[in-house]
């Protein structure tokens, strides 16, 4: 690798390393600090180093779902390597662990904790840790909040009575990827075209469209998977 593309790539390391020491320092999550795929992109990291970071596991991958008006940045959970716009990175353990020692063995660490108040660069030990696992959405019974990470899917009203069933089955069952029909019988009601029916109606009226059911088993079970919001054209030439 040439002298000039080593240099570009512990850019963005560089980059990766002042998210978790800011994080650190200011006692936040690292995804406060995030660093998105163009800043890496105007560093010179390659989509292509991007992926091998991910591959590695040196850094965690999320999409940035932040809206005008947010008071924190919110993201949802990405276990591929499609790298597009709204990408963000930070670095898992292992990856502090590797950016510290490629900056350590280019000479470039010590002025880097000297840029910094002189302080060394840590990984921050606020937030859950960084492994790289899936997240699951949550549901919260009490507030009827669907919820994936720490972004809101939506919010159920109490006479949804059929669309709490299978949120709640979910919920307790610590949220399998399908489960058994668990609406109870309903005088001649077609089972099956209830449970297609209650399930076309959670799939609406999502903030973020990021979480999709779908019926399985001949229309007795229910599954659940992860979507992306749609591409925007950036997305699509990355």
């Amino acid at each position: 690798m040439p002298a000039t593309h080593i240099d570009r790539f512990l850019d963005g390391l560089e980059n990766l390393l002042l998210a978790s020491t800011f994080a650190h320092d200011t006692g936040v999550s690292a995804w406060e600090y995030a660093v998105d795929v163009e800043t890496l992109s105007q560093v010179g990291v390659t989509v292509q180093e991007v992926r091998w970071l991910l591959a590695k596991r040196f850094v965690q991958h999320r999409i940035e779902v932040t809206r005008p008006g947010d008071r924190r940045r919110s993201f949802l959970p990405c276990n591929n390597m499609v790298v597009g716009g709204s990408s963000a990175f930070v670095l898992t353990e292992t990856g502090y662990e590797f950016a510290t020692n490629r900056m350590r063995t280019f000479d470039r660490l010590q002025r880097f904790e000297e840029a910094y108040r002189g302080e060394p660069c840590v990984f921050p030990v606020t937030g859950p840790i960084l492994t790289g696992s899936q997240e699951n959405p949550q549901w919260d019974a009490a507030s009827l909040e669907l919820r994936l990470g720490d972004v809101l899917l939506r919010q159920l009203r109490e006479d949804a009575a059929n669309q709490i069933r299978i949120l709640a089955a979910f919920e307790e069952e610590g949220w399998p990827t399908r489960i058994d029909d668990p609406l109870p019988p309903h005088g001649d009601v077609d089972p099956r075209q209830r449970l297609r029916d209650t399930i076309r109606r959670l799939n609406q009226r999502h903030k973020v469209n990021a979480l999709r059911f779908s019926a399985a088993g001949h229309s007795e079970q229910v599954c659940w998977r992860l979507v992306r919001e749609s591409r925007t054209e950036h997305d699509e030439r990355a």
